[in-house]
């Protein structure tokens, strides 16, 4: 079996709007670094705190500052009152504040202020009734996430398109598919839409490919795929273009077929077309990951018998693929993560056994643009296959569930550091497997649907916070 979803991991800025608080509200001072003026004729800062020192992922701090000049905080809150107190947005990370204070004729000054956000560990706002596993998760800009097609709880695979508003705690049916799906890919372009694209068909063509207009939800048809597939990945590249791979296209004598082909969806005519060039082996599960110069890492999946390349770089301005040298085992199913520094980091998965079978791995890797190289990292606390997984702006990642080495759906969730390996958070309600994960504008995570280690669908959503 081959449990996959498709995430579309996100990240938000904080600050949303200023919103100015009644003179006098008391702040506990906290210390800042920087610099102030000595001149009394020029700029000074006596003062800059806030009312926390830390806070819980999603709240606001209120700042207050006692200056001379004129003021601002960056980024985002913008011109200041010395000693009048502003509330910020939401925080989702730690997050450093400027005070920047001006006198004309003299150079400015600032301070800093680091205010720390943690996460209460825990779920909220449990969503009853939503049931879907096996679709395709897409984080929007304005922070809703599109929850497309799956596996419903009905005979036949969903068409359904939800929508779930951070901002209301509700999820709303805005569309349908032209036919119901499970295991396909879904990416969001540039302007906004969503392209949908392989995975098992209700009926019809499996190739057919469509797009989901980002405010309305309304569908249309494109493509189609030169090439059926499940178990594909696809990404977006940086000048607009999607890259689509690999995946399982057809059943052979040892049960599956799995294809070395990669397209490329244009968007100027709406269309996909070969890549020329084959990738080193055929990959099924496996994932891309866009690097900082704009070509394409490809890591492991499951493979056709005798073959094995465990990655391999993709550069789009040449489509051609490049073989990269690294002594790993082959996995499947795992989570990758590009962090800050543009390295990308490869969490557990599967691998094959002596006799077959798929088993569950905690090892980690981290691969380095630099080397070229994989280097090993401390392990994941437990193995895990088809995890849902987000990187945090920390550089932690957050897992949730999948399957374990014994092949049973989990119900653990750990959070991963790369300097010290995986510990274990606040479990799910649910074991599940074939959930869908998103982080939300505020920092906070969607753990949706998903079924248990019977096959039955998991009918909640939950918010980790």
């Amino acid at each position: 079996m081959l449990p996959g979803d498709s995430q579309v991991q996100t990240s938000s800025l904080l600050i949303s709007r200023r919103h100015l608080l009644l003179a006098g509200t008391s702040a506990i001072a906290l210390s800042a670094c920087g610099g102030g003026g000595a001149d009394s004729g020029g700029p000074q800062i006596q003062s800059f705190g806030a009312d926390r020192e830390w806070v819980y992922v999603g709240e606001r701090v209120r700042l207050s500052a006692s200056f001379k000049g004129s003021g601002r905080i960056e980024p985002g809150l913008g011109a200041v009152t010395s000693g009048t107190p502003i509330e910020s947005g939401v925080l989702d990370r730690d997050f450093s504040f400027r005070l920047v204070v001006e006198v004309p004729g003299s150079p400015a000054i600032s301070r800093t202020l680091q205010v720390g956000v943690r996460y209460r560990n825990r779920y909220g706002y449990a969503f009853a009734g939503f049931v879907a596993s096996y679709y395709a998760a897409v984080s929007a800009p304005d922070g809703r996430v599109w929850l497309i097609g799956g596996a419903r709880g009905e005979p036949a695979m969903s068409p359904a398109i939800d929508r779930f508003d951070p901002a209301t705690g509700r999820f709303s049916r805005v569309g349908a598919l032209r036919t119901g799906r499970t295991h396909h890919q879904a990416v969001r372009l540039a302007d906004g839409r969503v392209l949908v694209c392989g995975g098992w068909v209700a009926d019809g063509d499996a190739r057919l490919a469509e797009l989901i207009d980002g405010q309305s939800g309304a569908v249309s048809i494109t493509g189609p795929l030169t090439t059926p597939r499940t178990f594909h990945a696809a990404l977006a590249l940086p000048d607009g273009r999607v890259l689509v791979s690999g995946g399982l296209v057809g059943l052979d004598a040892q049960g599956r077929q799995v294809t070395d082909t990669a397209e490329l969806w244009e968007p100027s005519t709406g269309r996909f077309r070969r890549v020329v060039q084959r990738m080193g082996v055929g990959r099924a599960a496996h994932s891309m990951s866009l690097l900082a110069d704009g070509r394409v890492l490809i890591v492991g999946g499951h493979t056709n018998p005798g073959e094995s390349l465990f990655a391999e770089i993709f550069d789009p301005r040449v489509e051609s693929f490049m073989p990269l040298a690294a002594a790993q085992t082959m996995r499947a199913q795992h989570a990758a993560h590009v962090d800050s520094q543009g390295r990308v980091l490869i969490l557990g998965g599967e691998t094959l056994d002596a006799n077959g079978n798929t088993v569950a791995v905690a090892s980690v890797l981290r691969y380095e643009p630099a080397s070229g190289n994989f280097a090993p990292l401390p392990p994941l606390r437990e193995p895990r296959s088809g995890a849902g997984s987000v990187l945090l702006p920390s550089g932690l990642v957050l897992l949730f569930g999948g399957l374990l080495a014994s092949g049973q759906h989990s119900a653990t969730a750990e959070r991963y550091d790369p300097s010290a390996g995986g510990q274990g958070i606040a479990g799910l309600d649910f074991p599940r497997a074939g959930h869908g994960v998103a982080r939300l504008p505020d920092g906070r995570v969607l753990v949706a649907g998903g079924e248990d280690s019977d096959g039955n669908p998991v009918p909640s959503a939950l918010i980790y916070e």
